[in-house]
């Protein structure tokens, strides 16, 4: 069974809005019901694919590291600013 049909308990769930343009709505709507399945699994496997092809992309994984590099250098400012710390950068 793939990620996106996994039957999640309703507590691993995160609702959301999704806006669409009414044509994409539309066709949307006719591939779920040509697949016999809810939009919702339509839309979760689409994400599921999506997330996972950036997962196994290199030019993804690279934009990846150099936002946490940043985000990195970012949080060690701000501990070594932090009055109540020893100054030593420590993640949790």
């Amino acid at each position: 069974m793939t990620p996106s049909t996994d039957k999640a308990s309703a507590g691993d769930q995160k609702a959301m809005t999704l806006r669409l343009p009414t044509d994409l709505h539309e066709r949307l709507v006719t591939v779920a019901e040509v697949e016999g399945e809810p939009v919702a699994e339509v839309v979760r496997r689409a994400v599921t694919e999506h997330v996972e092809r950036r997962r196994h992309d290199p030019d993804f994984q690279a934009k990846l590291d150099a936002t946490l590099r940043q985000n990195k250098r970012l949080l060690d400012l701000l501990v070594a600013d932090d009055p109540g710390r020893d100054g030593a950068a420590t993640h949790r």
